[in-house]
């Protein structure tokens, strides 16, 4: 038997949460980047666009390419992200983005894990 793509193995044999996860991260993800951007214009603070390019960047790569280091990527840039911002204002904000990295990270980890095991077993 022909081994598939992961492209195909995505539409066609993995498991609904991991699918779930990598859309909802994705989702999420350009939420943060869209409010972002309207809170950067708002305040007149137009190098937010740099920001936005790249969550939007990295939200991408999860979707598109389920990758790992982009999961990864979005995750420690929310973390840094936030960290900065609660230093310099004494407010937590910025903290959804950590909670997309997380959802990122699990499903497409959970996703390559299981393209991985049916790359080695060729069973789905």
């Amino acid at each position: 038997m022909e081994q598939i793509s992961k492209k195909e193995y995505y539409a066609k044999y993995a498991n609904k949460r991991d699918k779930g996860n990598i859309r909802y991260a994705a989702i999420m993800a350009y939420v943060c980047a869209a409010i972002s951007l309207a809170l950067g214009i708002y305040i007149k603070n137009y190098l937010i666009v740099i920001d936005v390019a790249l969550i939007v960047g990295l939200a991408l790569g999860v979707q598109i390419a389920k990758s790992r280091v982009c999961a990864i990527l979005l995750l420690i840039y929310g973390s840094v992200s936030t960290i900065l911002t609660t230093i310099s204002t004494g407010r937590v904000s910025g903290w959804w983005l950590i909670i997309v990295g997380v959802w990122a990270v699990i499903g497409t980890f959970n996703f390559q894990k299981d393209y991985q095991k049916y790359l080695q077993t060729n069973q789905v």
